[in-house]
C-alpha cells in the first residue's frame, strides 16, 4: 500500500478486515510482524514517526482533556516546542480550516455538542500539521450540514498537500470524499483503485444507489451505472421520466 502527500484514500471492508490495524500501524501503535511501515522515508522507530501522521479516532471526544477548547487545540504545538506567538498561530489556522466558533475557545470542550467535540478533535490535529492524517469513521455522529463542513476540511487539507485516509463502513460518503479506494478482507487488500473503477467491480459491496442504476441501466435505461449519489440518481431519472413524457 503506497499513499502519496495531497491524495485522500477511502479504506473500507468488513468488520474483522484489518482497517484498525492499518491504522494503528500507521500511528506506530503496532509494530508489523514482518515487512515495513515507512512514512516519506522514516521507519516506524524514529521519532519523527509519530510527529508526522494525525489521528481523529472514530470516538473523538475521548481525545480532549484539557480545561478550555484553546488549551485542547493548543496541546500539540506546545507539545512540539512552539513558542507562543506559532502556538496562536497554529490555533488560529486550526480553527480558521475546521470553521469553529471562536467563542468558544474558552469554554470547556466537555461543554459542547458532540458536533463540536469532534471539531475541536480535528482541529488540535490540524494545529500541528502533520503530513498525513487518519480520519476513522468521521462521519459518525454527524448531521447532513456537518458531514458537509468535514467534507469541505477534507478538501481544504487536501489543497494544503495533506495526504488523507479516510476509514469508513459508510461507503457512500466515503466514495463521495475518496477519489481512490482501498478494499479489505481478511488483511487482504481486495481492491486498490479509482473511484469509478470500484463501482463498476460487480465483486464489491456497492451503495444501494448504485446497485439500483446497475440494474435500471441493464434493463436499458439511459442511466449511468457508476452512480454512487442520491441526488445524481434523480436528477437522471427525472431527465428519462420528462423525455418519456414529451
Amino acid at each position: 500500500m503506497h499513499i502519496k502527500p495531497g491524495e485522500i484514500v477511502g479504506l473500507t471492508g468488513p468488520v474483522g478486515a484489518g482497517k484498525s490495524t492499518v491504522l494503528r500501524l500507521l500511528v506506530g501503535l503496532l509494530e508489523p510482524d514482518k515487512g515495513t511501515v515507512k512514512i516519506d522515508g522514516c521507519s516506524s522507530n524514529a521519532k519523527r514517526f509519530r510527529e508526522m501522521v494525525g489521528v481523529l479516532f472514530q470516538h473523538s471526544s475521548r481525545q480532549l482533556f484539557e480545561k478550555t477548547v484553546y488549551d485542547d487545540i493548543a496541546f500539540g504545538p506546545s507539545n512540539f516546542g512552539f513558542d507562543r506567538r506559532d502556538i496562536e498561530s497554529q490555533v488560529q489556522k486550526a480553527v480558521d480550516i475546521v470553521g469553529l466558533d471562536e467563542s468558544l475557545l474558552e469554554v470547556s470542550p466537555f461543554g459542547i455538542s458532540g458536533g463540536e467535540q469532534k471539531l475541536v478533535a480535528l482541529a488540535g490535529i490540524i494545529a500541528q500539521f502533520p503530513r498525513y492524517m487518519v480520519l476513522d469513521e468521521p462521519f459518525a455522529g454527524l448531521d447532513t450540514r456537518g458531514k458537509t463542513r468535514l467534507f469541505h476540511i477534507i478538501q481544504t487539507l487536501q489543497n494544503k498537500g495533506m495526504g488523507i485516509i479516510v476509514i469508513s463502513h459508510h461507503l457512500d460518503k466515503l466514495l463521495e470524499v475518496a477519489p481512490r479506494i482501498i478494499y479489505l478482507r481478511d488483511g487482504i487488500i481486495c481492491f486498490d483503485g479509482q473511484r469509478q473503477q470500484y463501482l463498476l467491480d460487480n465483486s464489491l459491496p456497492l451503495p444501494l444507489i448504485t446497485a439500483l442504476m446497475k440494474r435500471l441501466h441493464a434493463r436499458g435505461l439511459p442511466v449511468y451505472p457508476d452512480t454512487f449519489t442520491v441526488e445524481s440518481a434523480i436528477k437522471q431519472l427525472a431527465k428519462f421520466r420528462n423525455r418519456r413524457c414529451g
